[in-house]
């Protein structure tokens, strides 16, 4: 394409995006000296994407985050013909034995996006998520369920990216190694939420390192997490086995 046929803000538009992906949050100055851009382009490009819900604002902070609306754009990225296929009927099976909700997470640099789920199926469903949406890495169970069997490369690459985010969240680097560590020898890991319910997570394997999760989650009010992971762990285990084995085959 020749330069004068670009549209120069939407390329600025994406360049900040990036940006603020990379250092998993940012402000003005920060941006600025990443892009190379001046710091009034910066602010108002900020602040447009805000006001289109790609970025979002937290209190007490100067800095922009990106918003759950940002994965959306990359959810068909992955082709989601092995999703439909193969994913959903695995997940709905699981539903239909078990009423709760199921979900299959994938990762998105430091954040975990919801690929598919069976919310709209289960009779017992906190509340419907849209398909994209992103949570941290690191505290989450789906997150922390994909640290810990990530491979040695990848793990040390998020662990060092989100460092600052783990930080915010009062996630220091040598509990959240130990917590890894547990998790890897356990097999899988629980997580209470306030708001989205208690979450057990299983990996997804394909070859030596995880893929993905596969997350049952449940109130605490109905079970307990020992009951919790005597009734269901079994189940999410071959289901993620399976799906991991699908997924190599279609490499394959």
């Amino acid at each position: 394409m020749k330069a004068g046929n670009k549209v120069r803000s939407l390329i600025r538009g994406l360049e900040v995006l990036e940006a603020i992906n990379r250092a998993n949050g940012a402000n003005v100055r920060e941006v600025a000296k990443v892009t190379g851009l001046n710091r009034g382009t910066v602010y108002r490009l900020l602040e447009s994407l805000c006001d289109e819900g790609f970025l979002d604002r937290r209190a007490n902070s100067n800095g922009y985050w990106l918003s759950k609306r940002v994965p959306g754009l990359s959810v068909g990225y992955r082709s989601d013909a092995w999703v439909s296929q193969i994913a959903e009927p695995a997940l709905q099976k699981l539903t239909q034995t078990f009423d709760w909700p199921v979900s299959l997470l994938i990762p998105m640099d430091t954040r975990m996006i919801v690929l598919a789920h069976t919310e709209h199926l289960s009779p017992v469903t906190f509340r419907i998520r849209d398909l994209g949406l992103s949570m941290s890495m690191f505290n989450t169970s789906s997150g922390l369920t994909y640290l810990a069997f990530a491979s040695t490369r990848s793990k040390t690459t998020l662990l060092e990216s989100g460092a600052q985010d783990a930080e915010r969240k009062g996630v220091s680097a040598t509990v959240l190694r130990r917590s890894l560590g547990e998790i890897a020898k356990r097999g899988y890991h629980i997580v209470d939420s306030p708001d989205r319910g208690t979450a057990l997570s299983v990996p997804v394997m394909v070859g030596e390192a995880s893929f993905g999760v596969i997350s049952l989650r449940y109130f605490t009010t109905a079970m307990t997490h020992g009951a919790a992971v005597r009734k269901y762990l079994g189940a999410l285990k071959h289901a993620a086995a399976e799906l991991g084995q699908a997924l190599e085959r279609r490499d394959a």
